[in-house]
């Protein structure tokens, strides 16, 4: 199978961006976003800090998948993977997911260069925060259109990353067999905005209703765009998850280091060696799933693409839920208390899980794959 030999022909070994902007990241997160910061951007309206998210816009990570010309950074996907990382060990909330991962390579993907040199100057400045609508849902909305020349929109777009901070909305929408995309100004009348109260504390949704709201219309295509940007989507959370699913299995090493119990550490006994190694597998093996689908963005097909993203979200997810459950546990008492950090990443890996799709949707969606092409093969 194409797949299986594609990984086997992968070489992992990070390549000196990747590990310079790793480092980078790794500093800005123990600099700028530690558990004090993100429990005091919880408590804000917008739900993150607005300094925090100006000093990334600084150093151009609004553009990380950006075209050159368009004046974004133009990373590689894995690059782009091991910021994502370092920022999910940190549980880094605000625009960038929304703006830098999912908007920006809609853009990219529907090639609007003119929208771009109208709008693009204030997404990478992050004085516009931009977002895709129905793509955490991985489907195209079903909304009314009227008028062609100067089109508006109406219906519910549902839950939307990021929208109380939103300036711009991307919006796929079905029309027949095409999916058309259009571009919905914040500020337009017709857009009313209910900030949602989830499980996530650290990541905002926001239920979005249209009522003629005018719009730029940005093109057309056949779920081409929506699968490459679901792809990114995909790949960029496992990395996140990857990064907390880390972070929480040095959180709970150190803990078994250093809390006695009976005399002894507590991580000298058999059954907390056992939940520590299985965190380890887990881990391990959710960073090979993640650092493939970020080497297939850049390198495979896109249906191979599409394939690996859904296999790293159905690992992941679950990894990083099974190991946040297991952090909780080997705390004890502690564990489950407010005032511990473990709840903020049970909290984020819960969300993730259903964000974009649900890991038992992404392996019916791999196996028909699979099915699909067996069939093609055979004939």
């Amino acid at each position: 199978m194409s797949v299986t030999l594609a990984l086997a022909a992968v070489d992992f070994t990070p390549a000196p961006d990747e590990a310079e902007l790793r480092s980078l990241a790794r500093r800005l997160a123990s600099a700028r976003i530690r558990e004090s910061d993100v429990r005091a951007a919880i408590a804000t309206e917008l739900g993150y800090d607005a300094d925090v998210w100006h000093q990334l816009s600084e150093l151009g990570f609004p553009g990380l998948l950006a075209p050159v010309p368009w004046g974004g950074l133009d990373l590689t996907p894995r690059a782009c993977a091991a910021v994502c990382e370092e920022f999910g060990g940190a549980l880094l909330g605000g625009p960038l997911f929304a703006t830098a991962l999912l908007a920006v390579p809609a853009l990219r993907a529907l090639d609007a260069g003119e929208f771009w040199s109208e709008r693009g100057e204030g997404i990478l400045e992050g004085t516009t925060v931009a977002t895709v609508a129905g793509v955490t849902r991985g489907r195209p909305l079903e909304l009314s259109v009227s008028g062609r020349g100067a089109p508006r929109l109406s219906g519910e777009l549902g839950d939307v990353l990021e929208a109380q901070a939103a300036g711009l909305v991307i919006v796929p929408v079905r029309v027949g067999r095409q999916v058309r995309w259009y571009a919905v100004d914040a500020e337009d009348a017709g857009m009313s905005v209910e900030p949602l109260h989830t499980l996530d504390l650290t990541r905002r949704f926001a239920r979005v209703t249209l009522t003629d709201a005018r719009a730029t219309d940005l093109g057309e295509d056949r779920d081409a765009v929506l699968r490459d940007v679901l792809a990114v989507g995909m790949t960029m959370l496992a990395a996140e998850q990857v990064g907390g699913s880390h972070a929480l299995l040095r959180m709970s090493a150190e803990y078994a280091r250093t809390r006695i119990q009976f005399g002894r550490a507590i991580g000298s006994f058999q059954a907390v060696k056992h939940h520590c190694a299985n965190m380890l597998v887990l881990a391990t093996a959710a960073r090979s799933a993640a650092d493939y689908s970020a080497w297939a963005l850049a390198e495979a097909s896109p249906s191979e693409a599409r394939v690996a993203g859904l296999l790293a979200h159905a690992y992941c997810s679950d990894a990083y839920l099974d190991i946040a459950r297991t952090t909780i546990q080997l705390h004890g008492g502690i564990g489950f208390t407010w005032e511990h950090p473990a709840h903020l990443y049970f909290r984020r890996a819960k969300s993730s899980q259903a964000m974009f799709s649900t890991p038992n949707s992404c392996r019916e969606e791999i196996a028909q794959f699979l099915a699909d092409r067996t069939l093609a093969e055979d004939s």
